[in-house]
Order: C-alpha cells, then sequence, then structure tokens
C-alpha cells in the first residue's frame, strides 16, 4: 500500500525552508545547501518559468511504460510547472506523483494540477523526511546544470551530492532517470561557467547575443555548469549501490557560434540507474 505524503511534514518543511540560509559560499547552516549562486537560479527561473519541451523524454517514457503500473510512485526533482508530470502521468500507469523544486513560482503552477508539491532543493540532506524515500521512479531532467556552487568544482559536487541523495529517496530497486544535456570538452563548459559567472555579478538578465543561432547565444542569467558524459558516467559510477542499466546519446549539431566557444560535441543523455539491485 502507498505511504501518502503526509501533509503536516510537507508544510513544515515549506515554512522552515527559507529560513535556512548559507553564510556565504560553501558555508552551511541549518543542514540547507542552498548557496548564493543557487539563489540566483532561484531569482531566475521566478522571473522567468519557462517551460520545457517533452520531447527528449521518449527515451525514459519508454523504459517506464514497460515497467509501470498503478502502485508506483514517481518524483520529479525540479519540476518547473509541473509539465513534465504532466506528461508522464498521460502516459504511463504510475499512480502517485510527486514534484520538488526550489522556485515558489513553479510549485504554484505545478500544484494547479493537482501534483503533490514540495519547495525543497535535492541538495537538502533532510528532503527524504520530507517527501519520503521509498519511490519507484525519481526523475533528473535538465537538472544537474542548475546545481550551481560558488567553482565549477563545487558545482560538480553538487552533482555528486544530488547523485547521492537520490539514493535516499529510492526504494531497493528503484530507478533515477536522468536527462541532461552533456558537452565536451570541459574546458569549454569552464568557459561559459565563468563568463556567466562574471556577467551574473553585474545583471540577472538573459544576454542573447545572436538571436537566431543555434546553441549558446544566451550569456547571461542564468549560471551553468554542464558535464561532459564521461564525467558524468564516473560521477555515477563511483555511487555505491547504482548500477547503470541503460544510456543513450541523442548527438545534436555543434554551431558554428559554439565552436567559437571551443565546443567540440554536444548530445542530450538520457539515462537509467538502479538502486541496489544486481539485475536491470
Amino acid at each position: 500500500m502507498e505511504r501518502p505524503l503526509a501533509k503536516p511534514a510537507r508544510d513544515n518543511y515549506r515554512r522552515r525552508l527559507p529560513h535556512l540560509q548559507k553564510d556565504g559560499p560553501g558555508e552551511e547552516t541549518g543542514g540547507n545547501t542552498q548557496s548564493v549562486y543557487e539563489k540566483h537560479t532561484v531569482d531566475f527561473f521566478n522571473s522567468y518559468t519557462p517551460e520545457y519541451s517533452t520531447r527528449h523524454l521518449k527515451f525514459l517514457l519508454r523504459f517506464v511504460q514497460e515497467r509501470s503500473s498503478r502502485a508506483n510512485s514517481f518524483l520529479d526533482a525540479g519540476c518547473g510547472a509541473g509539465d513534465v508530470l504532466v506528461f508522464f502521468k498521460k502516459n504511463t500507469r504510475i499512480g502517485r506523483f510527486v514534484g520538488i523544486d526550489i522556485s515558489s513560482k513553479y510549485m504554484e503552477k505545478a500544484s494547479k494540477y493537482g501534483f503533490e508539491v514540495c519547495r525543497a532543493s535535492v541538495l537538502d540532506s533532510s528532503l527524504p523526511a520530507a517527501v519520503g524515500c521509498d519511490y519507484d521512479y525519481v526523475l533528473f531532467a535538465r537538472l544537474l546544470h542548475h546545481l550551481i556552487g560558488s567553482t565549477r568544482n563545487q558545482s560538480k559536487a553538487n552533482v555528486r551530492r544530488a547523485l547521492q541523495n537520490s539514493m535516499k529517496l529510492l526504494r531497493s530497486g528503484g530507478y533515477l532517470l536522468i536527462l541532461e544535456p552533456v558537452f565536451a570538452p570541459s574546458l569549454s563548459m569552464d568557459l561559459v561557467f565563468w563568463t556567466k559567472r562574471l556577467i551574473t555579478s553585474f545583471t540577472s538578465r538573459r544576454i542573447n547575443i545572436l538571436k537566431l543561432s543555434k546553441g549558446f547565444s544566451n550569456i547571461g542569467a542564468p549560471v551553468v555548469s554542464y558535464l561532459g558524459p564521461k564525467e558524468l558516467l564516473s560521477m555515477i559510477e563511483h555511487i555505491p549501490g547504482l548500477r547503470i542499466v541503460k544510456w543513450h546519446e541523442e548527438h545534436k549539431e555543434v554551431s558554428w557560434i559554439m565552436r567559437l566557444g571551443l565546443i567540440g560535441s554536444f548530445a542530450v543523455l538520457s539515462c537509467v540507474v538502479r538502486k541496489g539491485c544486481s539485475v536491470g
């Protein structure tokens, strides 16, 4: 029998989250992992609240469709406006859907669909106490590059923390679903990160340098920290108890403006990782 998300715990989490602040980059207080740069991300998505296409989710959807049942539960970490939750609800037999996001504006939008929502960060170690720890599916869709720290290394550490926290949210045998744009070489993403960090120290706006260009044209907010496929693979493989069962890269055209930024390859990665079982 499914265990519902306890309303008192969820409401309490909403109330106390805004009071969990960092003293500075890399310094935790109150057990929260929100940084000043994550706050900039929150401010950006509260202002713009873009909705993302579900087109690239078809690989992950097919995997879920083959296994889902009414008894299953699904958590979307970084659920945004709730469009991805709607997509999986319409196309699978899963019975329970929960969304978390750090943007209060996104939470307002997602809650209108009737989903259980919690304003929270996947980086918060106390998240399982608020939303539960026995999900069949946890989704990280276009999330990892937004887990920003004060440096690239701290941003990568945030990705590792998110992967570790996914273990606490999944039941044994549950699946972590990852959809993430990946780029190589890493040096080019260092350049993107630090360029955006510099520009966003002066403005919180998007700055589109070539509106008709494919690929990177916005050098303003939000700051992002993209990984390469090998980097992400290595991170997953170093988390005890996680095992990759599906890996699919949809390679994209590298535009001329991306090549100017030293980007050599670009793909949309779909990955399925299983917790605690030896068979996929």
